[in-house]
C-alpha cells in the first residue's frame, strides 16, 4: 500500500515537473541537434505537403534561427 501511494506521488510529481521544464525552456525544448534532424524522417502530421500540390506529403523544413 505504501509502495503504491509512493509510486502515484512520483508519477504526478513526475508530470508536473516535466511540464514545468518544457514552459520555462519554451522553444529551445524542442531543439533538434543538426546530425539528428538531417537523419530523422520528415512526416507530415499537419496536412503542409497537401498546399503544396499534387497531394505529395512533403514537408517544408522551418528556417533555422
Amino acid at each position: 500500500m505504501v509502495l503504491r501511494r509512493l509510486g502515484e506521488w512520483c508519477a504526478r510529481h513526475f508530470v508536473i515537473v516535466i511540464v514545468a521544464w518544457i514552459v520555462a525552456l519554451g522553444a529551445h525544448a524542442w531543439w533538434t541537434p543538426r546530425w539528428l534532424d538531417r537523419t530523422l524522417p520528415r512526416i507530415d502530421t499537419e496536412g503542409a505537403g497537401e498546399e503544396l500540390g499534387a497531394g505529395r506529403a512533403t514537408a517544408r523544413r522551418a528556417p533555422r534561427p
